[in-house]
């Protein structure tokens, strides 16, 4: 009796996990490689473009291309490096601090830090330009800061200052031998909370305070981690909140330390400051560094002077290059991820035993559905076997036990299995086995990207055991082995031309089935039921339609339908409005003008009401008006009210609808807002402060 063909499908996460896998993602939608975020050049800034031609000092990142550098005249300048504008934020001249500061912001506020300065630390308004506050001392004790950074999430102020001050004959400051450092942490008022100590933070060497300035660097991770780097003894500290040290070690690098950024994922970005003899090839790179002090990376987008280096919070990375006067603006690009020394991006799947349950089975065709973009391979090698073990080192082995273990490197676990693989096969979507014949079946995937793409495998289908159409023809035609072999090949184009058809029709129900089909056979579902759809509509309204279809069209013409067919469209229902419900209000003679203008005085006129945000394009609102005029009863006219989010009298606001009465809300802008014409603007946090915010007896009282 003739068996039949039978597959083994892998397409399933837990299916893929039953391998193992080197610098590939396995996840339910298939495997691919791995992604990494690699910096890359945006853009270079240059201040002299835009008049700025003073030597600066210090610089901080705003957002919205907006930049803020501190001169060697103590100026800060307001620079929007995207639309080449400039102009001064503070004078020389004011006072405030001077050119040894160091600066900072988050959000609307200037933090400003200067050892040398009447205020050691003072935060400024970005409105005005106006003083929040100051603080000169901690605990008692005067301060003297010498680096700052600023935490996204909580809004607290960090400042790194000597604990350990003496001076000298001209009163110059400087911090002696085994001299303690500490951090201030200072909240959004501008009130110190603790003061991060450790024994391990002192100077192994005597410093001036205004050269120590230079050498120290902070930053705070996204997790509100605060960073220390003291590029003097290029060591880097590491505290939590509460001022717990977490890590101290040093960085294994010969290169003059210069800036500190931390990234999403907590990797630290270090630059290099170091001056280079002409003719002399610049091997200056920022470094990635992690925990132990060992450089895992360079940032290959950038090669030069970094004397200062920024990361915000939206992962973009500034440095400051103090020799030609630029600053480059970096930003994360998603490449894929780089297979160990082998310097290309790839990534190998090792399978564990797939079983038939059948002894001497000879496995028929692999059959592969995937996504393999230009420039990317899968290759795909294979052996089969009776048995599940085999010798190594000297002994009998389970080869998925072998496979599956994890003091056994993946390099290792290559080169022993080298001499297992039958030829690769190379994109293979219908490839037959070649001398795979017993009950277990192991594979190896190879997976090659490029820079940007990888391929995706999704199914891998096995089919055993082998059966082709050779079986069909007389006898002689299998008695000689050599030719049979070619024949059974050959015969396998059209046996896998016929399959592949009869696969289709004994599935052609998945495509009558809206929740299994998508893209163009979704729309060709749609127009079966009459439904006309656009771009406009997109796969989920589309199946939704489908599926209401039947009791739509019983409801077609009427006041339920419309509603009903909108809120398919829109996701939400409608107001509708006839004629009926407001006639009597036409007989007030000063209401007839106000209806007629908002409604109709037309009995066959009907008003359909929707959100401004249900329909946020032109595009859908045209695909709207379409859909009722189809809609609507024949011999009626529709009217579409797109209702906006405001208070107009005698215009279209409804309370509860699209209009609210509330107490004022604090006024937050981003990309995606704006001031309404009907926005009253305050700030909380200013109030009680002369010319920003002082409002009698309702933010401030008079005593």
């Amino acid at each position: 009796m003739q068996k039949e063909v039978n597959f083994i499908s892998i397409n399933r996460k837990q299916d893929w996990e039953n391998g193992v896998a080197s610098n590939l993602n396995i996840v339910d939608e298939g495997i691919s490689l791995k992604y990494t975020e690699e910096f890359a050049v945006s853009r270079t800034v240059c201040p002299a473009d835009a008049g700025i031609t003073t030597t600066v000092k210090d610089f901080v990142a705003g957002g919205y291309g907006f930049l803020y550098l501190l001169d060697v005249d103590a100026n800060i300048w307001w620079y929007d490096y995207q639309n080449q504008q400039a102009g001064l934020f503070f004078k020389a001249g004011h006072g405030m601090f001077t050119q040894h500061a160091v600066i900072t912001l988050w959000k609307d506020t200037l933090f400003v830090a200067d050892p040398a300065g009447e205020w050691k630390v003072a935060a400024f308004s970005l409105l005005n330009g106006q003083l929040l506050w100051s603080l000169n001392e901690c605990e008692g004790m005067e301060i003297f800061p010498l680096a700052m950074a600023v935490g996204e999430g909580r809004q607290n102020l960090y400042v790194a200052v000597p604990l350990d001050i003496t001076y000298d004959k001209d009163r110059i400051g400087e911090v002696p031998q085994g001299g303690r450092l500490g951090i201030v942490k200072i909240n959004a008022s501008g009130m110190p909370v603790n003061i991060f100590q450790d024994s391990k933070l002192y100077l192994k060497e005597k410093a001036e305070l205004l050269r120590l300035k230079d050498k120290l660097y902070m930053a705070v991770s996204q997790e509100e981690l605060v960073y220390l780097l003291n590029a003097q003894a290029g060591v880097i500290s590491g505290f939590s909140t509460d001022g717990t040290m977490l890590v101290h070690f040093p960085v294994k690098s010969e290169a003059q330390l210069s800036g500190l950024g931390i990234d999403a994922h907590g990797d630290i970005y270090l630059g290099d400051s170091r001056r280079l003899a002409p003719g002399v090839e610049d091997d200056r790179f920022v470094m990635i560094v992690n925990s132990p002090g060992d450089i895992t990376g360079l940032v290959d987008g950038y090669r030069g002077r970094a004397d200062k280096l920024i990361l915000d919070n939206n992962q973009k990375m500034y440095i400051w290059n103090g020799e030609t006067f630029l600053v480059t603006v970096m930003e994360p690009e998603k490449k894929t991820a780089i297979m160990g020394e082998s310097g290309f991006p790839r990534g190998i799947y090792l399978s564990g035993a797939i079983d038939c349950r059948l002894e001497q089975a000879c496995w028929h065709k692999i059959l592969l559905e995937a996504q393999i973009p230009e420039n990317t391979q899968v290759k795909i090698a294979y052996f089969a076997s009776d048995k599940k073990s085999f010798l190594m080192n000297g002994r009998n082995q389970d080869l998925d036990e072998y496979i599956r273990d994890r003091s056994i490197s993946f390099q290792e676990k290559l080169h022993f299995l080298e001499s297992f693989w039958h030829q690769s096969i190379l994109n293979p979507e219908d490839a037959l086995f070649h001398g795979a014949r017993g009950r277990f079946l192991w594979f190896k995937i190879e997976l090659v990207g490029s820079d940007e793409g990888t391929p995706v495998l999704k199914t891998l289908r096995l089919y055993y055991p082998r059966i082709s159409y050779l079986r069909y023809l007389p006898a002689v035609y299998q008695d000689d082995k050599k030719s049979s072999e070619f024949l059974e090949r050959f015969l396998s184009l059209f046996e896998t031309f016929f399959s592949n058809m009869d696969e289709k029709i004994d599935n052609a129900a998945g495509y009558f089935d809206a929740d299994s089909v998508s893209g163009k056979y979704l729309k060709w579902l749609a127009s079966w039921l009459a439904v006309s759809v656009d771009d406009s509509w997109n796969e989920e309204q589309v199946r939704r339609l489908i599926k209401r279809s039947p009791e739509l069209y019983k409801k077609r013409g009427t006041r339920e339908g419309i509603a009903e067919i909108i809120e398919v469209f829109t996701g939400e229902k409608p107001f509708i409005v006839e004629y009926f419900q407001y006639k009597e209000l036409l007989k007030v003679p000063e209401l007839q003008n106000l209806l007629s203008r908002l409604y109709s005085v037309d009995p066959y006129c009907f008003c359909v009401f929707v959100k401004a945000d249900c329909v946020p394009t032109e595009r859908q609102r045209l695909t709207l008006q379409k859909l009722l005029q189809d809609e609507k009863p024949a011999f009626t006219m529709a009217k579409l009210v797109i209702l906006q989010s405001w208070i107009y009298l005698d215009m279209h606001s409804y309370l509860g609808i699209n209009t609210y009465l509330s107490e004022h809300s604090v006024l937050r802008l981003d990309q995606e807002s704006y001031i309404p014409n009907n926005a009253v603007v305050i700030d909380v946090d200013r109030n009680h402060r002369l010319g920003i915010h002082s409002r009698t007896e309702l933010d401030s009282s008079l005593q």
